[in-house]
């Protein structure tokens, strides 16, 4: 079942994930939640998973703020509704640095992802892009990315922002 009001908060998690299946810290199938001030950082070498906060299948009403999110061979931040409606997840004030990609979205296995804002974060130092949306096998609709700052990004390819797939 989905569970209601489930707070994650000012936690410090490392070597979590490493190089397990999922994330670092993975919200799933969860109603109603914040994750909130924590740091994730320090994660294995990413083959099978490791990525920072991910809030996927099937969540709904979530808030991502304020956490410091760094050296990760994965993205930092992201939403993916795999293969369940994911919506209205709100990312904001959180800082990422150092990781193979910065904040993202994606509907990989078919879910539909919707109105799910990214604003007012800090992204620098990662080896791809600080911003995407990619792997869009489902629908994807009102996705926003606001007011963050990205700087030296790409550092080993990509740019700030990459979009790829037929809704992004």
């Amino acid at each position: 079942g989905i569970d209601d009001h489930i707070y994650i908060y000012s936690n410090k998690v490392e070597l979590a994930c490493n190089d397990g299946a999922q994330e670092c810290i993975s919200i799933a199938k969860c109603n109603t939640f914040e994750v909130t001030r924590n740091e994730v950082f320090n994660g294995g070498p990413g083959t099978n998973g490791g990525e920072g906060i991910d809030c996927k299948f099937g969540s709904t009403s979530g808030t991502i703020a304020y956490n410091n999110v760094h050296d990760l061979s994965r993205q930092g931040l992201y939403a993916d509704a795999w293969t369940m409606a994911t919506s209205d997840l709100d990312y904001y004030g959180n800082i990422v640095h150092d990781c193979q990609f910065g904040l993202g979205a994606a509907s990989e296995q078919g879910g539909e992802l919707g109105n799910v804002s990214f604003h007012d974060n800090l992204v620098y130092d990662c080896e791809g892009p600080g911003m995407y949306i990619l792997m869009s096998a489902g629908p994807m609709h009102d996705l926003y990315f606001i007011n963050n700052t990205i700087n030296h990004t790409g550092t080993s390819w990509g740019q700030g922002m990459w979009l790829n797939g037929p809704d992004a």
